[in-house]
């Protein structure tokens, strides 16, 4: 609707949307329309009727100044107005806004949505909500409700207009049969902040599963009998599955709540949503009563018919109160009625009585309303199924359960739990004002109901046990005191907490008999010489029986035996108490129970050493053993590793260790788990050696084959033990749910080294012949013996012979190496010794290529060579070819006309370059070759295993391989897994295996083991030396990011475009909530972000440097991503006068040569370069200023294009300069960089993770910062 308006339409709604047009106000539009630059306006009367028949403005009120109707935009259209302007007509908005100065203002509401809105939902200034303004403008704010966008503001507003709002739009779904989100409707309730509303809270989240039900068919967790809109589900419910009566009651009790919650002075026959009135009517019918008939002419006869108009067609219809005539007409007055909701029952009943469609004028329904469709027609079904299902099959088993947030506070709430479908408690619905102090619900605790702890699920049970009181009279030089495990002031109070832990409670209750003797006794002193009265007193006091059976506990020496009770030693075992938590944790309590069956808990070696525990004829004296206890809990402590306490929450990887022990001793500890909950650990004694074997396979790879036995009923196979032990944590493997196998940490480390270099294969475990270099005697002997075939020991003594070759430098390589160079070189010969292949990844600049040359010169009688490079990079090894190895015979491939006989002629002696791109035509030829050495230089170009070049590529034959980059890894471990397959396949295993292995573990968990691994693995494999290490001598580089602000103009139109790109991304994480990878659409909406980023404004900045670089006699490369880009760069040089160089994509190979030289030799001092076409293999050292004009997503990709200037041949120290783009995506890009630039020392130095850019973390780079 509002795309399809002209631009003098757009300019007065923008007008109306974003300011106060009332009273006087209402003449300055004119003048304001016709200052615009689309002209002046002939007829603003006209153009107003044209948005009000467009139904974008409404007539606000009469202005008698103009003698004409003032307007504005319709309340439920500014927000979705105000949206477009911001989204879709950025540009013209700012043409207006300064159009209209400060002769109009906005109202509160306008000011306070538009300035969220433009700030990209993220401005909320407190100070400008006006709780009176929102009060009056609620059914604006309904689509922010739905948008969860505005969650941020809508948090803010206070209890009255937030939960008016939610009711508004609840109302506003239920009339119109819109479908909403629930999932963010119900965090935006849950979300709101306000201790005294947890009763609105409750009553509007019933509400909501009410539209969810009707919406979307969902029920929820547990119905409440108590709340109108869970009876209405609980009533339509049984309808649908048949069961009329029974509906029909619990609709009636729904109706008498509405009356009662709404606090209606006369009782109101009817529900607030149409839909229910509806259906209500329907079920009346289908009871066939007299009750029934009643409660429906109750709706029939009601005067307000906003409510009750669709359901008094259908008892007219039902019941036959009029003609059919008039209820035709009724229908198609239906028709007409603006709530969507109305039209959909209208058409429902058309089908009912008989009438077509078309008859009826009826449109079909759009697909957003088809669950409504389907409600409403199944309520017109007088016939339906009987069902066993009845309403208590959704109204599931509920007690009451009280819930203690903490052991700091003294109250617990009161909750009513509902059974879950797997048996178990649910957390429970809070009842509001029920909450009580803990000692006034012990008792009831104690009779059966539950205690519960924790502030958040899962919540654990908490014990409640009483103690029995007592008083002790003790013999003092002033006399007889007389004390009690009561304190004097809880005597009156009736009970008293004696202990309170984190899983139990512990109390003292007193009756009102024994509270007489408490109070008349304790904190009393007696003279000696009441001595034979006071014994007497205390015989008879402790032989009275109470009414309950209870007698007094007396403890003294004037007793015989010293007490009522007898005396016993106590058990001095620790008792470990395992409570689970979620995620794996548990909860420990340690303490000491001094009798089966007690109920004291005790601290180890603390407290007195006689204590009183048992109920009834159990409850005796106990002597404890202080010193035993507090030896075998140091022991514990000791063994175990814990910090010195008795109350402390484990991983469950922590926790095993303890358990091994608490097993290794059960004379002296106790674990105690819930029922139904426990862990078992087997362990495997030092002494017990498994063996194994490794023998060479069919296909040439070795099986590593043997069968462990962990105990008489489990045994494992190589495979399933490697599987395991790498899936573990520690020394533990878990063998299946609850049950544990503790190895020994020096097997632990033999089996973790075992699996870093095997991979399962179906049911075997195998390894590559390359990954027997990885084999060293610690890995074969120890707790587990493996045993090598033949096979195996040829290709182990081969690897050692290969370890001691010194291969000579070739005489005819016309150059010096470097110390370094020269050990690069004997490194790729020393691996050609045994047959493997060499991964050499020397930082860029230091030299790959002559390592490689020497390399082709030592093996040119052997056989024909390969080498396979990107097409920039060809002419140079064929310059390098020419002045370092004249003697090899150097077959430019790109350039034969004949190549087919080209490559069939190659031999001994012979090296043949080619592209990547050539590659692909020439593939068969190329392919059915048998080469003796291969070389990829820039190997990274095959990283992408899916890629045409890349499977090409594994298909070529040679004896030996090199792959030369400096940058192995630039995105993620899954490209290394595709080099390896290349120049040793089978070594990192299959994909799969990999990912498992090694991508997962150190991607997502970020596991030092497994990258430590993965580091051993291909360290034989792969070297690296970086410039910093061993080219020293290269002058310094300095790096400099210069932030560029953008323009007015600049910043608005690239807001458009973030918030553009934005929408993309959530819409298709959205819809593909499961997977990360965006579309071709999306990613081409990103680069056009990226693309607004490269702005004027940076090649303002970019001339000025490059007329002060030029001051100072200085070169500078300039390299932008975008060929787009650096036209406008061309274009800005010329202007300024400024000679340059340039090369993208499309110069031929012959005239990038010349180019180069062209500069090298200083004929212009700029080179303008597109960074994918001159970011490798050239040599411009004369350059001694790099700039980069936008950011690419990989550092790596950058570092390679500086390095054309910052190598070897270098002179002058080296600046390079990236200009930013201020409060841009770039700025974004800059940071993950940081990141990114750790990969590759984090492959060879066991550091840190890899990282992969995801959907999400796309979403929020493009998330924009204020500019």
């Amino acid at each position: 609707m509002l795309s399809a308006l002209n631009k003098q339409q757009l300019q007065l709604l923008t007008i109306f949307a974003l300011y106060n047009t009332e009273g006087s106000q209402a003449n300055r539009i004119l003048p304001i329309l016709n200052s615009l630059p689309t002209g002046p306006c002939t007829d603003l009367k006209h153009l107003i009727k044209s948005l009000c028949t467009q139904g974008l403005i409404d007539e606000y009120a009469f202005n008698w100044r103009t003698d004409s109707y003032d307007h504005c935009v319709k309340p439920e259209m500014l927000i979705k107005v105000m949206q477009y302007l911001v989204e879709k007509n950025p540009e013209e908005t700012i043409e207006v806004m300064k159009a209209v100065g400060p002769d109009l203002q906005p109202t509160v509401i306008q000011k306070m949505l538009w300035e969220f809105i433009s700030s990209s939902y993220q401005h909320v200034n407190i100070e400008k909500i006006d709780d009176f303004a929102i009060s009056k403008n609620l059914a604006t704010l309904v689509p922010a409700v739905l948008d969860y966008r505005f969650a941020p503001l809508l948090l803010l507003f206070n209890k009255s207009n937030f939960f008016g709002l939610i009711e508004n739009t609840l109302k506003y779904l239920f009339s119109t049969g819109e479908l909403a989100d629930i999932y963010h409707l119900s965090n935006l309730i849950k979300g709101y902040q306000n201790t005294e509303i947890t009763q609105q809270k409750e009553s509007i989240q019933c509400t909501l599963d009410l539209y969810s039900y009707l919406a979307y068919g969902k029920t929820p967790d547990y119905l409440l009998s108590s709340n109108r809109d869970h009876r209405i589900i609980a009533g339509i419910y049984e309808s649908l599955q048949g069961n009329d009566k029974k509906g029909f009651e619990h609709l009636k009790k729904a109706l008498s709540l509405n009356n009662k919650d709404k606090g209606y002075s006369i009782s109101k026959p009817y529900f607030p949503m149409e839909i229910v009135n509806f259906y209500f009517v329907t079920i009346a019918k289908r009871t066939f009563s007299d009750e029934g008939r009643k409660k429906a002419l109750g709706i029939n006869k009601v005067q307000e018919d906003n409510l009750t108009r669709a359901a008094k067609v259908l008892y007219s219809i039902l019941y036959g109160s009029s003609t059919e005539k008039q209820q035709k007409k009724d229908l198609m007055a239906l028709l007409t009625s603006k709530k969507y909701i109305n039209r959909i029952m209208a058409k429902m009943m058309f089908q009912y009585i008989g009438m077509t469609n078309a008859e009826a004028q009826v449109t079909e329904l759009s697909d957003i309303h088809i669950r409504w469709n389907i409600l409403i027609e199944n309520a017109l079904l007088m016939k339906m199924p009987q069902k066993e299902n009845s309403v208590e099959e959704i109204i599931p088993p509920t007690r009451k359960a009280y819930f203690m947030t903490s052991t700091r506070v003294r109250t617990v709430e009161t909750r009513i739990q509902s059974m879950l479908k797997n048996g178990q408690w649910g957390a429970g619905k809070r009842l509001s004002g029920q909450n009580y102090l803990i000692e006034d619900v012990l008792v009831e605790i104690l009779e059966g109901t539950p205690l519960y702890g924790g502030r958040y699920a899962p919540h654990y049970s908490i014990e409640v046990n009483e103690d029995m009181p007592y008083m002790r009279v003790t013999r003092t030089p002033n006399g007889f005191t007389v004390d009690s495990n009561v304190p004097r002031e809880a005597i009156e109070q009736g009970i008293f907490i004696s202990h309170r832990g984190r899983t139990s409670i512990n109390f003292i209750r007193i009756g009102e008999r024994q509270r007489k003797y408490y109070d008349r006794l304790v904190e009393k002193i007696f003279p000696l010489s009441m001595e034979e009265k006071l014994k007497n007193f205390l015989v008879k006091a402790s032989m009275q029986r109470f009414a309950d059976g209870s007698r007094l506990e007396i403890h003294s020496d004037l007793l015989e035996g010293g007490s009522t009770l007898p005396i016993r030693d106590a058990d001095t075992k620790l008792v470990i108490q395992i409570l689970k938590q979620e995620k794996q944790r548990y909860a420990l309590e340690i303490f000491i129970r001094v009798m089966e069956g007690g109920k004291k808990r005790l601290t180890p070696g603390r407290g007195k050493q006689v204590i009183i525990d048992g109920m009834g004829e159990n409850r005796t004296r106990i002597n404890r053993d202080m010193e035993c206890e507090l030896r075998i809990f140091n022991d514990f402590i000791g063994a175990t590793s814990l910090y010195d306490e008795t109350s402390i929450v484990l991983g469950i990887y922590d926790l095993l260790p303890l358990l091994e022990y608490a097993q290794n001793h059960q004379d002296t500890i106790i674990c105690e788990w819930p029922e139904g909950l426990s862990l078992n650990i087997k362990t495997k004694s030092t002494s017990n050696i498994w063996n194994g074997s490794i023998r060479r396979n069919e296909n040439g790879w070795f099986d590593i084959e043997g069968n462990i036995n962990v105990d008489q009923e489990k045994v494992l196979s190589m495979a399933q033990l490697l599987e395991l032990s790498a899936q573990s944590h520690g020394r533990y493997i878990r063998l299946s749910d609850g049950e544990f196998l503790a190895l020994s940490e020096k097997l632990r480390q033999q089996l973790n080294r075992l699996a870093a270099i095997a991979s399962r294969h179906h049911s075997r475990l195998q390894m590559s012949p390359f990954s027997a270099a990885l084999l060293s005697n610690d890995m074969l002997e120890g707790e587990l013996q493996l045993e090598g075939d033949e096979e195996l020991q040829k290709i182990r003594q081969r690897i050692k012979n290969a370890s001691r070759y010194r291969p000579h430098i070739p005489e005819t390589l016309q150059a010096t190496l470097r110390t370094y160079q020269k050990e690069g070189y004997q490194w790729m010969m020393r691996l050609n010794k045994w047959g493997a292949g060499a991964l050499l990844a020397d930082d860029m600049g230091l030299g790959k290529t002559i390592q490689t040359i020497a390399l082709l010169l030592a093996k040119a009688k052997e056989g024909p060579a390969l080498v396979i490079a990107p097409a920039s990079v060809t002419p140079n090894w064929n310059t390098e070819f020419a002045r370092f190895a004249p003697s090899l015979n150097v077959i430019m491939l790109n350039y034969e006309i004949n190549r087919t006989e080209a490559i069939k002629q190659a031999g001994a002696g012979d090296v043949v370059v080619m592209s990547y791109m050539l590659l692909l035509s020439v593939k068969e030829e190329v392919i059915n070759k048998q080469w003796k050495t291969i070389c990829l230089d820039e190997a990274h170009i095959i990283k992408n295993r899916g890629a045409k070049t890349s499977a090409v590529a594994m298909k070529l034959k040679s004896d030996y391989r090199v792959m030369l980059t400096g940058t192995p890894v630039q995105n993620h471990l899954g490209e290394l897994w595709n080099l390896f397959q290349f120049v040793n396949p089978g070594l990192l295993g299959s994909f799969e295996s990999f990912n498992k292995r090694f991508i997962q573990p150190i991607e997502q968990l970020h596991d030092k083991i497994a990258q430590e691994n993965l580091d051993n693995l291909i360290k034989p494999f792969m070297l690296r030396r970086t410039k910093d290490k061993v080219a020293q001598e290269l002058p310094d580089k300095e790096e400099i990011y210069q932030h560029v602000t953008l323009s007015e103009e600049e910043k608005l139109k690239y807001e458009a475009m973030r918030q553009k790109a934005q929408f993309f991304i959530e819409e298709e994480l959205r819809n593909n909530a499961e997977n990360q990878n965006l579309s071709f659409n999306t990613l081409a909406e990103i680069t056009k972000l990226r693309l607004c980023a490269c702005s004027k404004s940076k090649i303002v900045a970019l001339t000025e440097l490059l007329m002060t670089i030029m001051e100072g006699g200085g070169s500078s490369l300039v390299f932008s991503q975008f060929t787009t880009y650096l036209t406008q760069i061309k274009k800005n040089l010329d202007e300024a006068h400024i000679h340059y160089i340039y090369i993208d994509g499309s110069t031929p190979i012959k005239e990038r040569q010349q180019l180069v030289e062209r500069f090298q030799n200083g004929e212009c001092p700029v080179f303008l370069i597109s960074l994918k076409a001159g970011g490798l293999g050239l040599n411009l050292t004369r350059a001694n200023y790099v700039i980069h004009m936008d950011p690419w997503w990989n550092p790596a990709i950058e570092a390679q294009a500086t390095d054309r200037a910052h190598r070897i041949g270098q002179k002058r120290a080296v600046t390079v300069y990236h200009l930013i783009s201020e409060g841009t995506i770039e700025e974004k890009i800059q940071r993950l960089h940081a990141r990114k630039k750790k990969l590759v020392d984090n492959v060879l130095k066991s550091t840190d993770l890899s990282y992969r850019l995801t959907g999400e973390e796309l979403l929020e780079m493009v998330k924009g910062d204020n500019i």
